[in-house]
């Protein structure tokens, strides 16, 4: 690895005499796995098939079509991560993708500077599983458009994603699309809080 140096003013005229900064020590560095983006184009009439889009008119789906474009990743791949700015909402269309949020690792040992300082070891807890068909980050589209949990990819898989910045630019265009479009996102809110509450449930049931 190179080393960054930085010159101190008293050195200048010194131009050997530099001092090494070492770069600072990373904990716990995320791995990337492999993506790519295919040049596909999204129609109208693939959108027409999810169900999450039924009752929207053809200009609708026309204008969700054009904010639109396919990607591929390979398992494990981070599509964003919790409390990260998100203007992208995705519908997976093979595949799985876990709901996920980051924990302090099991069996490993944490200092107390650690803990106060955030250098501890983590891992992802995968709280829900999306399949073909159904919607995630959806807080692309809601204020403050900031991520409550990260998205992995628990296979390989394709998915489509929307440029939100591109819808709600269309939303303010069609006030009647934009409506029906944030009526869909509290309806698969609402799905994802029912499906936490009854996975909660059963933790609960089991461990009575």
């Amino acid at each position: 690895m190179s080393q960054t140096f930085w010159r101190t003013p008293e050195l200048q005229t010194c131009q050997s005499c530099v001092v090494p900064i070492q770069p600072p020590p990373v904990r716990n560095p995320r791995p990337m796995a492999r993506v790519y983006r295919k040049e596909i184009m999204i129609s109208p009439e693939l959108l027409r098939r999810y169900p999450v889009f039924v009752g929207l008119s053809h200009e609708n789906l026309v204008t969700l079509a054009n904010t639109a474009k396919e990607l591929s990743a390979e398992e494990g791949h981070m599509f964003f991560y919790e409390g990260e700015e998100l203007h992208e909402m995705f519908i997976v269309m093979e595949g799985a993708v876990g709901i996920v949020v980051e924990v302090p690792a099991q069996n490993v040992e944490h200092s107390v500077a650690d803990q106060l300082t955030s250098g501890y070891e983590t891992e992802h807890v995968v709280l829900s599983a999306v399949g073909p068909g159904e919607v995630f980050g959806w807080s692309g589209l809601v204020p403050p458009y900031e991520s409550m949990a990260g998205a992995k990819a628990l296979t390989s898989c394709r998915v489509i994603v929307f440029d939100c910045l591109a819808l709600l630019e269309a939303f303010k265009a069609d006030c009647r699309f934009g409506f029906l479009m944030m009526e869909k996102t509290a309806q698969v809110i609402r799905g994802r809080l029912r499906d936490q509450r009854m996975e909660s449930l059963a933790q609960v049931v089991t461990a009575a």
